[in-house]
């Protein structure tokens, strides 16, 4: 996850990520609250050296979070299903999750769910290019 969003993360009541390895992509140290030592480490480098050293310490399905992370490892083809969650709040700015600037690809809808809550999930495949 991107350094931002893990930031975020820190100041949940609860860690949401319990029993899973949480790789946080950041050239720099990362301070660590009590509660998270050993349970979270920092990451640098393209995102393919990234799935590379994580394949090797066995991973084989990864959760990318975080805006401009998502559009890295999207560029660099290694993401090939995409889940985004509406949440029922009106936001007057942020990050926008996908370029501006027009590159993109294709998606194949998968599935949408709606929880009582007004969340609102759809899963995509994302078609190769071509």
């Amino acid at each position: 996850m991107a350094r931002k969003t893990f930031e975020t993360a820190c100041d949940f009541p609860e860690w949401p990520y319990e029993g899973r390895t949480v790789v946080v992509l950041s050239e720099r140290e990362l301070a660590l609250p009590p509660r998270l030592s050993g349970k979270v480490v920092a990451n640098g480098g393209a995102p393919a050296a990234i799935v590379a050293r994580l394949a090797a310490d066995g991973h084989r399905h990864l959760y990318i979070d975080g805006g401009l992370t998502i559009r890295r490892f999207l560029a660099a083809g290694l993401i090939t299903e995409l889940t985004l969650t509406r949440v029922p709040v009106l936001l007057g700015d942020g990050l926008p999750l996908f370029a501006a600037d027009g590159a993109g690809g294709q998606l194949e809808h998968l599935q949408t769910s709606a929880a009582a809550n007004g969340l609102v999930q759809s899963r995509y495949r994302v078609l190769p290019p071509g």
